[in-house]
């Protein structure tokens, strides 16, 4: 072996296992802000006051904000759980921008003071043995001995993988003659492989699988459970079953078939030509069938077959040649798969465009747009042009069709003998939505018995159905028997309501944030399967109920209705499936759940059990956020890791975060005593944030919610200016540790206040509630309600309140700018919708297809004939002429055309109103900033703008002189301007202008000393 092993002993580490802080950023390579650009202290002017009051702890700049530290997204437990691992990185600016890892670190978790931090070593894994961290640097592979102060490394090392359900085999090859090194890590074992241009691991995770650099196209693998090498020559391309047990070589001139169950191998196919190709290689799961497509060329024509070969058969047969099947007629294969079962093949296959009459030399070329066209005649131009795919179903025996789509047809869901397809209404292809406002106005969802050719019609069509694991029965869940689930018996079809005994409408999605008499149509959906198709589990609002799937037994809510008594939402711990299927669990073990208080937002974990209702146990709750992977749904977020167990014992490792505590590590058993292993407070030092929770009275007396957020030196005795900011639930937001950010859109305030906070303002990010046909005016009751109340308070500067908005809520905080005179300044960013309604609706989208059905339904506007008024009210550029706040607008090169339209008619009609607005349009940003130079840009215009209306600061430049297109790139025009003008009536730039009058002496000072002497 060529490469260098050396033994390294480390220093010792005698940090507290609390010591993070005192880790230090790696910079270099990071982002510098060493140029006078971005020297704050020179144009932003609360920052520049403030810098000069704080006394007790420093403000946080932007580089601060550069160097922040947090955790990494990295995080691996050990086998025993006795160690684990996780990064530190530097945010460099923003949560989109680019993170770099700062430091890895192994720590015990049993109480011990050992742990490691190391420097740009990428992270690795936990080997088998317990006793090892295995991590790569360049070119040097460390393993790191746990609990001691010695580790071995490897040098020249291009590259290392590693498989087994404990990591117990690694691989690594060196860089200076392609060998691979093959480690048993539990037995120390090695073997080597010689001039290797591939390596990789099966997915079954049994084979060690070499490609050669020589001219036999050599092939080598090995089992790492038999320790049996075997060699094969002229390989042009291999193909595993998912299992291992089977492999298929292709030479090029056949395909060969090894058997490692019986030890056989055989040719299953011959190529006829050096040019025909082979592709999508599959086996069925029971391991026993391949399938594979062939293009065969001749005389410049292809041909595609799909090939079958089913064990005890000499030799694969054509299963389908196209040309002489029953098949769509013009359709081209593209994929083949198995069913589950092993029965059927699914096709997809792609219909060619339609080959059009060409017109006469003589005709007259035009356009005939007919009122009962079922498209525009933008959209059949984008339809003639498109190549769509349709599905068809064959039964492997014998070869016959069992279905085959059509226009309008979609397979939805493939499972043993059945299959479930959907049916649009042939009206629905079209734009005219609205001749199906009276009845079924998506279409229709079908279950086809493939042995028979049976189909019953589901009433349902959204995807709202799921197989039983077993395969006995259909579940779905139907809104219009009074949301309901339902159990179909696919042997007899026998229907059953199983969910008869919970309450009316308890089963629908509540969109808490959606203020409308109709109720959703979706429901919460399944938590679990119990085993042996014993039983599911589904969520209702707050609580969980177990239902018996053959509707022998009424329904049971385990949690005893302790959700909806306490208004606790529980769920079922690592239930969040993100299109994964519905998990089956084991009904004898007990479940964790996980918690969220909805009016308290505190969070925390339960116990219960299957099979009776009880009042699930008490684990932990507290005024704390911790990722449990189970409110996707509830627009809770999902900041921070999820909790990750070992696989020996009952180890957990979890992180937890609060306003004050950033996200740290704690270990637990029992998810009731947390012991805490991090301690990185990165805010320490730093002038840092409060928050609390409201609740107001919205203009109509509802109660809303929102936090607050405060200096964590608040004074009430001084008047603050409060921002406000918006877009959905922000007050789940609620314990989530902020990060400081810089600008990327108008809300980042809302999200990452801290900035703002440091600045002297107050943050106000209250809950938005939208009601169809009126979004504007609810939105306005919700807004004028919270600035009410804000000034209600005596420590609210209410002449300073500011109000930001982004995309979706563009078109609310649009409707407030023209409504409420609550407001010195507003800012709204990359908004649609939010300037012209009626010229969005009439226009055509990307597709040509019209916009109207988005508009009247998908955001909630209602016919525009028949709520005339209200779209009139609604429509920006028509009542312009009442706003009164000064507006910043930020819409991006990048940004959609649309985005960009709405934004150029808004502020075309306040130009020509000569109303006070800004629009910042930045060459790389699209719907969010990402390049950070960006960002800070506009953080700097941002603050200055809010600084000026509401802290009577000095325009700065760009606000009273813009910058013209020969300046562009050229002059930032940052600097504040006492003497300039933003508008022809702005009461503060008069003040500046008279206080630069009577002391123009003051202005050669640094800004810290500008002040207005209010004579």
């Amino acid at each position: 072996m060529r490469s260098l092993v050396s033994y390294l002993f480390l220093f010792v580490c005698t940090l507290s296992m609390y010591a993070q802080t005192n880790i230090q950023p790696i910079s270099k390579s990071l982002p510098t802000t060493q140029s006078n650009r971005w020297d704050i202290n020179k144009y932003m002017w609360t920052y520049a006051h403030n810098n000069v009051s704080q006394n007790n702890k420093n403000l946080i700049d932007f580089k601060i904000i550069d160097s922040w530290q947090q955790m990494s997204p990295y995080l691996a437990v050990s086998n025993n759980g006795r160690y684990f691992a996780y990064g530190i990185e530097c945010v460099a600016g923003s949560p989109m921008g680019q993170k770099k890892l700062d430091s890895l670190i192994i720590q015990a978790t049993n109480g011990t003071k050992w742990r490691y931090a190391f420097v740009n070593w990428q992270p690795g894994f936990f080997a088998a043995n317990n006793n090892q961290y295995i991590m790569q640097r360049k070119d040097s592979l460390c393993l790191l001995q746990l609990g001691t102060n010695k580790f071995k490394t490897i040098i020249n090392v291009k590259s290392h993988i590693v498989t087994g359900q404990l990591n117990q085999w690694m691989a690594y090859q060196t860089a200076i003659d392609n060998m691979v090194v093959l480690v048993n890590l539990l037995t120390g074992k090695t073997r080597q492989f010689q001039d290797v241009k591939l390596y990789t691991f099966d997915k079954a995770k049994k084979w060690l699988v070499c490609e050669t650099y020589d001219s036999s196209k050599q092939l080598i693998i090995y089992n790492l459970q038999t320790d049996r090498e075997q060699r094969f020559l002229g390989v042009k391309s291999y193909f595993f079953s998912p299992g291992g047990d089977k492999l298929i070589i292709n030479t090029g001139t056949e395909l060969q078939y090894n058997n490692f169950t019986d030890q056989t191998s055989k040719n299953i196919y011959t190529f006829h030509d050096p040019s025909d190709v082979v592709s999508n290689l599959q086996f069925d799961l029971a391991e026993k069938q391949v399938i594979f497509i062939v293009n065969e060329i001749s005389n410049g024509n292809m041909s595609k077959y799909i090939w079958h070969y089913k064990e005890g058969n000499s030799k694969a047969s054509i299963k389908i040649n196209q040309q002489k099947t029953s098949l769509i007629p013009g359709t081209t294969i593209v994929s083949a798969s198995f069913s589950d079962n092993g029965l059927y093949l699914n096709l997809i296959l792609q219909q060619q465009p339609l080959i059009l009459q060409q017109p006469a030399p003589d005709a007259v070329n035009l356009e005939v747009w007919d009122h009962k066209d079922l498209q525009l005649q933008t959209a059949q131009e984008n339809v003639l042009k498109q190549n769509k795919t349709v599905n068809a179903i064959i039964d492997i025996e014998d070869g016959q069709v069992k279905w085959q789509g059509s226009e309008g047809e979609q397979l939805s869901l493939l499972q043993g003998d059945y299959a479930i397809i959907k049916r649009n209404n042939l009206r629905n292809v079209g734009d005219r939505f609205w001749e199906n406002s009276n009845g079924d106005n998506t279409g229709t969802t079908w279950l086809i018995t493939l042995k028979d050719g049976k189909q019953v019609l589901l009433p349902v069509y959204f995807n709202f159905y799921w197989f039983s694991p077993d395969g006995n029965y259909l579940i779905y869940f139907d809104p219009k028997q009074e949301y309901n689930y339902f159990s179909y018996e696919l042997s007899t079809g026998k229907t059953t309501n199983i969910s008869a005994g919970i309450p009316a409408k308890l089963n629908g999605l509540l969109f808490r944030l959606l203020l409308t008499d109709k109720e959703d149509e979706r429901p919460y959906g399944p938590a679990a399967w119990l085993e042996n198709d014993k039983g599911l589990l589904v969520y209702d609002n707050r609580d969980i109920w177990q239902l018996d799937i053959t509707g022998q037994k009424k329904a049971i809510n385990l949690t005893n209705g302790y959700g909806l008594k306490n208004d606790i939402i529980l769920r079922v711990f690592n239930s969040e499936r993100n299109g994964n299927p519905v998990p089956v669990i084991n009904r004898n073990k007990s479940l964790l759940l996980l918690a969220y208080h909805a009016n308290n937002k505190t969070y925390g974990l339960y116990r219960t059990k299957t099979g009776s209702a009880s009042e699930p146990k008490l684990q932990s709750m507290g005024a704390w956020f911790m990722n449990m992977n189970g409110f996707r749904q509830l627009s809770i977020p999902n900041n921070g890791q999820p909790p990750v167990k070992s696989l020996q014992g009952d180890i957990w490792i979890v992180q937890r975060q609060s306003i004050t505590d950033a996200p740290n590590y704690y270990a637990t058993k029992d998810f009731k005593i947390f012991k805490k292993l991090t301690n990185l407070q990165p805010h320490q030092g730093y002038r840092w944030i409060s928050q609390e929770l409201h609740t107001f009275p919205h203009l109509n007396g509802q109660t809303g919610h929102g936090i607050l957020y405060k200096p964590s030196d608040f004074n009430p005795s001084k008047k603050y200016p409060v921002l406000i900011v918006f877009y959905g639930g922000f007050s789940n937001n609620m314990h989530l540790f902020p990060i400081p950010n810089y600008n990327v859109c108008a809300i980042t305030p809302g999200t990452s206040p801290v900035w703002f906070i440091n600045n002297d303002y107050l943050v106000f990010t209250p809950d938005m509630y939208t009601t169809p046909y009126k979004i504007g005016p609810e939105a306005y009751n919700v807004i004028e309600g919270a600035a009410n109340y804000l000034k209600s308070l005596p420590y609210v500067d209410a002449s300073g309140l500011g109000c930001a908005s982004h995309s979706w809520s563009a078109k609310l905080g649009a409707y407030i700018f023209t409504h409420s005179k609550s407001f010195g300044a507003m800012a709204i960013s990359e908004g649609f919708l939010y300037a012209n309604i009626i010229n969005v609706a009439l226009s055509i989208g990307e597709t040509g297809n019209s916009k109207l059905d988005e508009v009247e339904n998908g955001f909630l506007f209602g016919n525009l004939w028949k709520n005339k008024e209200e779209w009139l009210e609604q429509t920006t550029v028509l009542n312009v002429n009442k706003a009164s706040s000064p507006l910043l607008l930020f819409c991006n090169k990048k940004s959609s055309q649309e985005y960009q339209d709405q934004t150029q008619q808004l502020f075309t009609a306040l130009w020509r109103l000569e109303k006070k607005v800004w629009w910042l349009k930045y060459d790389k940003g699209g719907h969010v900033l990402y390049d950070q130079d960006e960002q800070k840009d506009y953080t700097v215009r941002y603050t200055q703008f809010f600084d000026h209306y509401l802290k009577k600061a000095p325009a700065p430049r760009w606000m009273t002189q813009g910058i013209p297109a020969t300046l562009k790139g050229i002059e930032a025009r940052y600097e504040l301007d006492p003497e300039g003008s933003c508008g022809n009536d702005c009461k503060i730039c008069q003040q500046w202008n008279a206080q630069y009058k009577r002391n123009p002496a003051m202005f050669q000072l640094p800004i810290s000393e500008w002040s207005l002497d209010n004579k």
